[in-house]
């Protein structure tokens, strides 16, 4: 069943806005590829159409992602909420799945958003995909390693601190500055 919530020519970068809040484009294989932000009744409805689709299963997915990406540290405590709707969902089936899932949308719609935890992990894979970022601080490699150098610096262990942090270096040289 091909679901389209636009113009399946739509040209526009596969998102559009109604009212002021960004809707759920779909796939023609009912794959959700853009998300439901601050209209709790929208995601309802295009919950409820991919349900009707039999598309369950993606719509899980995509509610599980929505949550890590698109809220992640502005609420985090939703990630194991959401998590335990989808495993009530994925246990009960339909019909009653819909209830757990409509739980998490609307939950996930009505609160703020961040996705600065999707931002910072998203540099870090850039950095380590293009290379040149030096070699792991010594101390904090496995001593019991083959061939690995006595470091002259020792791991220093939080909790030995006063207020369990220290001042460290464990980023390698070559990156001991860059903030994600």
């Amino acid at each position: 069943m091909d679901i389209y919530l636009v113009d399946p020519n739509y040209q526009g970068g596969g998102r559009g806005y109604l009212a002021g809040y960004e809707y759920a484009v779909f796939r023609s294989d009912g794959v959700m590829v853009s998300r439901i932000f601050s209209d709790e009744n929208a995601a309802l409805h295009y919950l409820a159409r991919l349900l009707d689709a039999d598309a369950m299963l993606p719509a899980i997915r995509r509610i599980l992602v929505i949550a890590c990406e698109d809220i992640g540290l502005a609420y985090p405590q939703i990630i194991p909420i959401v998590k335990s709707c989808c495993d009530i969902a994925l246990q009960v089936g339909m019909p009653e799945a819909r209830i757990a899932l409509g739980d998490a949308v609307i939950l996930m719609a009505t609160s703020p958003k961040s996705h600065s935890g999707d931002d910072a992990i998203s540099m870090a894979m850039a950095d380590v995909k293009m290379g040149g970022f030096g070699d792991i601080p010594a101390f904090l490699k496995d001593a019991t390693a083959p061939g690995r150098k006595t470091s002259k610096e020792t791991y220093k262990y939080p909790h030995d601190y006063p207020n369990h942090w220290v001042a460290q270096q464990y980023l390698p040289d070559d990156i001991k500055d860059k903030k994600y």
